[in-house]
């Protein structure tokens, strides 16, 4: 017998939320909204030595410890993807990023002239980044002296 009421898959399209976001990616974005509350909240740096080169170690081998755990890769992965279409996810991948830099960024502003922090910054985070996450690849200590040397020399 052949049936002449097959199923159908009925796609709808998300409702827009009042403050103009849509539902599926409110939804997700109070979700990450939770996650970055709680890492924002639970993160602490340690008191500055003093020593630019052993304050950078220690805080790029927590910021690589992080990573490894992959709850914080995995979300900022997240809000970098929906942040080209949503101002929410923009203002969260911001803050997660000024939340996982700010011992760092401190640092360097406490020892650098001003217009080499942003650089500095940016090689260092991002060297540890690609390290943990595109390669798949520990930060060692090793790594991360080198990269510190690397970025200060």
């Amino acid at each position: 017998m052949v049936d002449l009421h097959p199923q159908r898959t009925v796609r709808r399209r998300p409702r827009p939320c009042p403050e103009g976001r849509e539902v599926a990616g409110g939804v997700q974005d109070d979700i990450a909204r939770l996650r970055i509350d709680r890492i924002c909240e639970d993160s602490t740096s340690p008191t500055p030595s003093g020593n630019l080169r052993e304050d950078l170690r220690t805080l790029l081998g927590r910021f690589a410890l992080t990573l490894s755990e992959r709850r914080y890769d995995q979300l900022m992965a997240g809000v970098i993807e929906r942040a080209g279409q949503n101002e929410v996810a923009r203002e969260l991948r911001d803050r997660l990023y000024e939340t996982a830099t700010k011992g760092i960024r401190d640092v360097l502003d406490a020892h650098l002239p001003g217009r080499d922090v942003d650089p500095s910054l940016a090689m260092l985070v991002g060297a540890v980044l690609v390290r943990v996450t595109y390669e798949g690849e520990a930060a060692t200590e090793e790594f991360i002296a080198d990269v510190v040397d690397r970025v200060l020399d």
